[in-house]
């Protein structure tokens, strides 16, 4: 039987600092076992410790099992704190272990990849701005709403890049977008 998990029951079999962003597992009452024995072991084994993430992290992501389910910490952290499943969890610095409660925020998709981390393909050092040799220029340009908006051609990096910048700006991008 799946037991579908609420802040209630979260709150019941977690504790989570907000600071340090580490969920450890209560005492767990009688009630959440069939048999006494199970109930004894579980305890003795896991209660007051922190839970058992998943050494292999889901692209960056700490993950754990409550009753056999797998779930994401960070989510389960929104759901503590907040009483609500998120939408999507945000982490601010770019940080997909770092579940301290100030660098989580819920954000729907596009407000997510408003605060994306540099890409591992971008020659440039800097989001939008890439090295245009038809022109023998920069371009600088941004993807908002689905659409490509051209900043401009400029001889010198840094413009493009000052260019780039205030497009975030005007366009809500969080500001670690792209770092």
């Amino acid at each position: 039987m799946k037991i579908e998990l609420t802040a209630e029951i979260v709150r019941e079999l977690l504790h989570y600092d907000p600071d340090t962003g580490v969920l450890t597992w209560r005492y767990r009452y009688r009630k959440w076992f069939k048999r006494d024995q199970d109930f004894l072991t579980w305890n003795k084994r896991w209660a007051y410790k922190k839970i058992a993430e998943n050494k292999k992290l889901q692209y960056g992501y700490k993950v754990t099992k409550i009753f056999s389910e797998g779930y994401f910490v960070h989510r389960i952290i929104w759901l503590y704190m907040t009483g609500n499943w998120p939408n999507q969890i945000d982490h601010k610095n770019h940080d997909r272990s770092d579940n301290k409660w100030f660098n989580l925020r819920d954000v729907n998709h596009k407000e997510n990849h408003r605060n994306r981390t540099l890409q591992n393909n971008n020659t440039s050092g800097h989001s939008g701005v890439t090295w245009y040799p038809n022109y023998n220029k920069w371009l600088s340009r941004i993807k908002y709403n689905n659409k490509v908006i051209y900043l401009g051609y400029f001889n010198n990096k840094s413009n493009a890049i000052k260019a780039r910048k205030a497009a975030e700006i005007k366009y809500g991008f969080h500001k670690n977008h792209g770092t």
